[in-house]
């Protein structure tokens, strides 16, 4: 049920069949356009989201930082950015299986989540990536969150057998508009960061 459409009358047997008619026509046609509307949320949701973690995919992302760039041109506003580079996942895709994969991510995903503001945006950019958009949020600010973000993410600890797996990450960071403003700019030197960071920590046994 869907909801309803009442008719009342102070007077008893006011409504005629034809009335009633039009009543049930009407309620049809309401439905139809509800029933529309819920396809029309689900489809945004499935093109928009995740399947697996419920976060935003990199489709999404991509829009929402466009549209969060010509804002903050127009306000003068500062955007953070930060990805993740998850260190083990195949590591625990390959030992332990691919549910306990999906359920890290999952893990990883709400744990971003939780430390960030509601109108932060949390991101699956590729398999093992996840990327963080900060609307209106200063380097200073950058620096806070991607702390908090850090002490989340390695507090995760995934069972296996008597000890269990700690989880590791690779982090990168950028600034609107102060590293870069475009959005293509801001991703390419984004990832890059990433890159290169992880780099340093492989060459450095981290």
């Amino acid at each position: 049920m869907l909801g309803a459409i009442v008719l009342g009358h102070q007077r008893t047997n006011f409504f005629t069949a034809e009335d009633r008619t039009i009543a049930q026509a009407a309620a049809d046609v309401c439905a139809t356009a509800i029933k529309n509307v819920q396809l029309s949320e689900e489809l945004r949701r499935v093109v928009n989201l995740d399947p697996f973690t419920g976060a935003y995919n990199q489709r999404y992302l991509h829009t929402a930082l466009e549209q969060e760039i010509f804002r903050s041109r127009r306000h003068g506003k500062h955007i953070g950015l930060v990805m993740l580079d998850l260190h083990n996942l195949r590591t625990i895709n390959n030992q332990i299986g691919l549910e306990a994969g999906d359920s890290l991510l999952r893990s990883v995903a709400q744990a971003l989540r939780s430390n960030v503001r509601h109108n932060d945006l949390v991101c699956r950019y590729v398999a093992d990536r996840f990327c963080v958009l900060l609307p209106e949020l200063n380097s200073d600010g950058l620096t806070v969150v991607l702390g908090k973000l850090q002490d989340a993410v390695h507090g995760i600890e995934v069972p296996y057998r008597e000890k269990p797996l700690p989880l590791t990450a690779t982090w990168a960071a950028v600034e609107y508009p102060t590293d870069r403003d475009t959005a293509i700019e801001l991703m390419k030197l984004l990832t890059s960061r990433l890159d290169e960071a992880k780099s340093q920590a492989a060459q450095s046994g981290g």
